[in-house]
């Protein structure tokens, strides 16, 4: 994720995306031919098929990418946990963001992504709750997020917060829990742990978001990383819309429709975790 505005909503697409249309075939079959080998084999191992689920980042605004992706849980289906970013947001666009998603009200999981998306931290990695921020300043920035949605979303929101860039220290995470937070979600295996009041729902696959250089590399990095996931029992993808293109609009389809059909995959709503 790189900090930006929401009025300057269009990062770089990664390469695996920009790969020649008449290969893209090859690759989600690659992909998805793995993925139902990972999933079988968890099955065996455990009886029970691997949990998947989806957060789609940085929302705040309707435009052609985020219809595209709405549409897509739409046409499959499937839950989705959208992230809203409070600063970003308003009526209109919220209104905007409910004519866009009215087909299927009962799919979005809708929560807090951070306040502003803004890094905080002097050097290093990026985080808008890290430790070069004072406390206060932290449970601050969360309460006026959690407010502002309450304002202009009413009672949509579950209790679910994502921070941006994945990360969060142990401090803001205590303010989270004391703020009614039931729940986290950050990179598998975030450090420090969240308090026991907040359930982890880790993202664990990265779909849009990908540094490597060419598009056969970005492909399989993508289905090592998701059958690796799968391997585990839970897959949390991780979902850009302003980095999709048409081809990643495309399998977006294609994967969600797979993994809905597949026996040994269970798509779970993760408002489920904060009853």
């Amino acid at each position: 994720m790189t900090t930006r505005s929401a009025r300057n909503p269009h990062p770089p697409v990664s390469a695996l995306w920009k790969a020649p249309r008449r290969s893209l075939p090859h690759h989600a079959a690659t992909l998805t031919g793995a993925l139902h080998h990972a999933a079988s084999e968890y099955m065996q191992r455990s009886g029970r098929p691997a949990k998947v689920f989806f957060r789609a980042d940085d929302v705040a605004m309707d435009s052609a990418l985020n219809t595209a992706m709405f549409e897509a849980f739409i046409k499959a289906g499937v839950p989705l946990a959208p992230a809203l970013v409070p600063a970003w947001l308003n009526a209109d666009r919220w209104h905007a963001l409910l004519r866009l998603t009215a087909a299927a009200p009962h799919l979005w999981a809708w929560h807090q992504h951070g306040w502003r998306h803004r890094n905080g931290q002097q050097e290093g990695k990026k985080g808008e709750f890290g430790s070069d921020r004072h406390a206060e300043n932290k449970t601050d920035d969360i309460l006026k997020g959690r407010d502002k949605l309450r304002r202009v979303t009413g009672n949509a929101c579950c209790p679910l917060f994502t921070p941006p860039w994945n990360r969060m220290d142990g401090e803001a995470l205590t303010a989270l829990a004391a703020a009614g937070f039931r729940a986290v979600s950050r990179s598998a295996g975030a450090m420090p742990p969240a308090p026991p009041q907040l359930t982890e729902l880790p993202v664990n696959v990265d779909l849009h978001t990908r540094r490597e250089a060419a598009p056969h590399e970005g492909w399989q990095a993508l289905t090592r990383e998701i059958c690796a996931a799968v391997s585990t029992g839970w897959c949390g993808i991780m979902l850009h819309h302003n980095r999709m293109n048409g081809a990643a609009a495309a399998f977006l389809t294609t994967l969600l429709v797979f993994i809905r059909d597949h026996p040994h995959l269970h798509v779970v709503d993760v408002r489920r975790y904060m009853l």
